[in-house]
């Protein structure tokens, strides 16, 4: 997947879901969560895509600040799963963190950029 295509696809590029106001809101980092998310659900485990309900159902929260490392696909139809997940639930999805393995979104060289964001 081209840089250009990943940042479109991004759930903080599109504007579908209404802004909300959220000044001194408190959130939760996706990474929090890493050693208990899994792709599917299990016993003792969570989705990524469960996870904003339950941040709104149990903790009454509903900013979730999201890194790369944690998203199960970088695809568009995954994204606008999570995204819709977060706005069923009422959450915001914020604070991308470029965090992937070899990730140098400032590299001069195109060919270096293209690499990264596969």
């Amino acid at each position: 997947m081209k840089r250009r295509r990943f940042l479109q696809a991004l759930p903080l590029t599109l504007t579908a879901a209404p802004v909300l106001a959220l000044p001194r809101e408190p959130g939760i980092t996706t990474g929090s969560f890493t050693p208990h998310l899994s792709i599917t659900a299990q016993p003792g485990k969570l989705r990524l895509l469960d996870l904003p309900r339950i941040m709104r159902d149990e903790l009454d929260l509903r900013v979730l600040d999201l890194m790369t490392a944690t998203l199960v696909s970088l695809e568009p139809k995954y994204l606008a799963e999570l995204r819709h997940a977060a706005a069923a639930a009422g959450c915001v999805l914020t604070n991308l963190k470029m965090n992937q393995k070899g990730l140098d979104l400032a590299n001069a060289g195109a060919a270096a950029r293209r690499r990264c964001a596969h």
